[in-house]
């Protein structure tokens, strides 16, 4: 709401609400009077955004046949949260915002914050090749930054798994990963550093990195350093932990059919993160408050790394970066894999949260990215 409309339904407003008793004999209203006048507009103000948000989403939802779970937040003050749909379309399980989604590619920032934190604590280095930590790794020159910000040229294992994999009804775990990339020694796909394309296998190995520094598997890494600590009890990567598969969703195909599982479900780091909206929404806060690394390392992360992509839309470490209106700076991730489809997008000038939750792959809230960025306009 603007200050042109609490302006004009202050002159509509009746003169009762002003008595003549909350004035001073000078004719001028009395500070505390007002203060609990303008703590009553505030509100008003809060509803109308909460209205607004919610026929956003009812209207994505009706037009695109939205199936997921909405959290929109600034500062802590929550303004929606709310699921629409199925868990499971075959049993019509329902959603709730207690619901567990996988996290796709915005897992990509776990695993980013994870070598960070290693980096911080002086485990490793952000201009060390990956031979330190994999010395069978073919790809030469290639450093932790470079798999950072998708800049190694490697090639793609979800397109290349599928040829080498013998059972495709067990799991590739990480280490199937290195070893496969180790014995082909796939071409790369260019040279090292001359320009930037998205690499999942590049976060594999990243992954895998965090494992040969630390001596832990990754998800346990994550598990002890974020998750528990920040009581992210909803949280998990990999394999679900018994308490929580009741609330685990199905991903889902476009025609509301379950999508199978795969057998590169077992690589994590790319993907592979488990979660829900107000557990990401506990992590984001954490982060961007200084609570995970520091605010110089964090500013690291979100500083564009590559020069050959536009400083409005660019790539940082495990994060993409945006601009919008009046210069405002964005930190967003998407996400889609196994009928999942996720959206996480922090405003950094006003710590404003938008998560988005789908286990439905129709893509229908991506399509409205600019109804995404008038809610945050309404914030």
């Amino acid at each position: 709401m603007t200050n042109r409309l609490i302006l004009s339904i202050l002159l509509s407003l009746p003169i009762f609400l002003f008595p003549q008793s909350e004035t001073t004999e000078k004719g001028n209203f009395d500070i505390e009077k007002i203060e609990k006048i303008n703590h009553f507009f505030d509100s008003l103000n809060l509803k109308y955004k909460a209205s607004y948000i919610e026929k956003e989403i009812k209207r994505i939802q009706k037009q695109n046949k939205f199936n997921g779970v909405v959290f929109v937040a600034r500062n802590n003050h929550v303004f929606y949260h709310d699921a629409h749909g199925f868990a499971n379309y075959k049993t019509k399980q329902k959603l709730d915002t207690n619901s567990i989604f996988e996290l796709a590619s915005v897992s990509k920032q776990f695993t980013a914050i994870a070598i960070l934190k290693l980096y911080e604590e002086g485990k490793l280095d952000l201009k060390d090749s990956v031979q330190k930590f994999i010395p069978c790794f073919p790809y030469k020159k290639r450093t932790v930054h470079h798999l950072l910000c998708h800049r190694t040229g490697l090639p793609d294992y979800f397109k290349f798994s599928h040829g080498v994999w013998p059972n495709k009804d067990s799991l590739m775990r990480n280490d199937d990963l290195i070893d496969i990339l180790c014995k082909k020694k796939y071409r790369a796909q260019f040279w090292v550093n001359t320009k930037h394309k998205y690499s999942n296998t590049g976060y594999v190995v990243l992954a895998s990195i965090v494992e040969a520094v630390s001596g832990q598997k990754f998800n346990e890494y994550l598990d002890e350093n974020f998750f528990k600590p920040l009581k992210m009890n909803s949280t998990f990567a990999g394999e679900a932990p018994e308490n929580l598969k009741k609330r685990l969703t199905n991903g889902h195909a476009k025609w509301y059919g379950l999508r199978e599982k795969s057998f590169m479900d077992g690589c994590l780091g790319d993907k592979g993160v488990w979660s829900t909206t107000h557990d990401l929404n506990i992590w984001s806060n954490a982060v961007f408050s200084g609570q995970i690394i520091s605010d110089s390392l964090l500013h690291l992360a979100t500083t564009p790394k590559n020069p050959d992509m536009i400083a409005e839309y660019n790539y940082g470490y495990g994060y993409r970066l945006g601009k919008i209106y009046d210069n405002q700076n964005l930190v967003f991730h998407g996400g889609l894999w196994g009928g999942f489809n996720t959206l996480f997008i922090r405003r950094l000038q006003d710590k404003i949260n938008i998560i988005v939750l789908s286990n439905l792959d129709n893509k229908s809230f991506r399509q409205q990215s600019g109804k995404w960025i008038e809610i945050i306009e309404q914030l």
